[in-house]
């Protein structure tokens, strides 16, 4: 059966077409006329998988990082410049589906969609990878052969769309598939439709990942259009309150869900930690217990306290902003930036008073720290070079993702053959100004997710004795790496002494640093 994607040229008129939908001149799917738009916003991934008993087989994956998504009130909608193809039976079709030619894409698009008759099953799986927060929604759907289909759309969080924001999305999302069900197929499982509609529970549910089964399903190809006097639309609840987040269930989750996400997100980035997405019965009374620590000046007491809450909550404001301050005050800058970073991920304000006492969190400007979006929404900090010569002009231009008037030859060859600086250009950029500021502990984790996104996306070499080319090859004697489920973490040799650990670390271990 085709993939759940086609190649769409744009068009002033809609095409009548069950599983893909066509696109306007504009780039942006026709709608029906009675078709209201319920959300859009911007995927970070999309992919097709076939399972093949418990491992997923990746049929195709997006080529970009700006892929719309559209949820009607009968549908969701994605459109993509590429798509690049991974591995299984369709792979020749898709090749000659997205062969390049001289048109580039002026007149196309690559479009799929998934009708509300489909999906038996949507999970939504939190997950960290690297230093990057994201939700998976995997939909399940059954082809006419019985198999299984299953499209993949990952997403970034960040501050202004948190776990409670995507949870909220799916439940309104499984709502409208029910209230669609109810009124195009009267009589079909109405009971546990009406159920499904009225309150959106999860069938199964354990820390970060929530399942629903969707009942009265199709399978894909059919669409069974509403009755011509029923209402457009069904008026969504507003987003829940965020509720206390649900302990594991004894619930049964398919096999293959977890090697599912990982084969998807592996294609964005180094594997890392999965975040503890509950709540801790004791994080209050160690925190109580990191408060009193600190307020005594007992450093060593107060930093093994606040690695302790952060242990239960990974994303404790105040727990980074603490570890960040002891760190810095020790004189392990380099651990210290890599905490706020991490606190600026969690949503905490930049350049400005966020931690009641002096610390450097307060003005990161005064200490030449700049931060930038390297995808559009997830941040990073990176040092402003002293030095204004040539090479960091450029790297500091490719970090931004905008040059001056002075370095816009220079950026253009550096990030050639592209005609904006790519993501995994402006990671590596980044960790080349940390590596060039002697913040190697932080450089790491950009080198990590750069190299390996650059490597999974197969993208075009380095730029030949361009600086980020010459930035990557002067690394090496300063970094090792390990390899965990295929990917390369990278790390500074000397790590121990670049993290502050109480029970060891000398304290102080050395004047504080100076950045250069």
């Amino acid at each position: 059966m085709e993939p759940l994607i086609a190649r769409r040229e744009a068009s002033g008129q809609p095409q009548d077409d069950i599983l893909w939908p066509s696109i306007g001149p504009d780039f942006r799917a026709h709608l029906a006329a009675d078709e209201p738009l319920r959300w859009t916003g911007t995927l970070r991934d999309v992919s097709e998988l076939r399972p093949v008993g418990d491992d997923p087989n990746i049929l195709w994956t997006m080529g970009d990082f700006d892929c719309p998504l559209a949820i009607t009130d009968r549908r969701l909608i994605y459109v993509t410049r590429e798509i690049k193809t991974k591995s299984g039976p369709m792979t020749g079709y898709l090749i000659g589906l997205h062969a390049n030619d001289d048109r580039k894409w002026a007149d196309h698009r690559y479009a799929g969609q998934v009708r509300f008759e489909w999906p038996t099953r949507i999970q939504l799986i939190l997950r960290k990878v690297a230093f990057l927060k994201l939700a998976v929604i995997l939909i399940t759907c059954r082809r006419p052969d019985g198999q299984t289909t299953v499209i993949s759309l990952t997403m970034s969080l960040h501050r202004g769309f948190r776990a409670a924001a995507v949870t909220a999305l799916v439940q309104a999302l499984v709502r409208d598939i029910a209230s669609h069900r109810l009124m195009s197929r009267p009589g079909q499982d109405t009971a546990a439709l009406e159920q499904l509609r009225a309150t959106a529970a999860p069938s199964a549910q354990s820390p970060g990942e929530l399942t629903w089964d969707l009942p009265a399903a199709l399978p894909i190809g059919i669409e069974v259009r509403r009755p011509p006097t029923a209402p457009v639309s069904v008026a969504q609840p507003p987003p829940p309150a965020v509720a206390p987040r649900p302990a594991r269930s004894g619930g049964v989750k398919p096999l293959n869900v977890v090697a599912m996400v990982l084969a998807v997100v592996l294609i964005v980035c180094a594997l890392g930690s999965l975040p503890d997405l509950g709540t801790a019965g004791s994080a209050v009374a160690k925190r109580d217990v990191a408060r009193e620590a600190t307020a005594a000046g007992d450093v060593r007491r107060a930093a093994r306290a606040w690695l302790d809450v952060l242990a239960a909550a990974p994303r404790s404001v105040e727990a980074l902003l603490r570890l960040s301050c002891l760190s810095w005050d020790a004189g392990y800058q380099d651990e210290a930036v890599a905490y706020f970073d991490r606190a600026l991920g969690a949503g905490v304000r930049w350049d400005d008073t966020v931690i009641g006492e002096p610390c450097f969190v307060n003005a990161p400007t005064l200490h030449r720290l700049r931060l930038t979006y390297y995808d559009g929404s997830s941040p990073a900090l990176y040092v402003q070079p002293k030095n204004d010569d040539e090479t960091a002009a450029i790297l500091t231009a490719i970090a931004r993702g905008a040059p001056g008037p002075a370095e816009e030859s220079t950026y253009r060859d550096a990030i050639a053959p592209y005609p904006k600086a790519q993501e995994w250009q402006r990671l590596l950029a980044i960790g080349c100004l940390n590596e060039r500021a002697g913040l190697r502990y932080h450089a790491g984790k950009h080198f990590s997710a750069g190299l390996d996104l650059h490597l999974r996306l197969r993208e075009e070499p380095l730029a030949v004795g361009g600086p980020l080319e010459s930035c990557v090859k002067a690394m090496g004697p300063n970094y090792g790496f390990v390899r965990r489920n295929g990917s390369e973490l990278f790390f500074p040799k000397d790590l121990g002494d670049r993290m502050f650990i109480p029970e060891s670390s000398p304290l102080p271990s050395r004047l504080p640093l100076v950045l250069p």
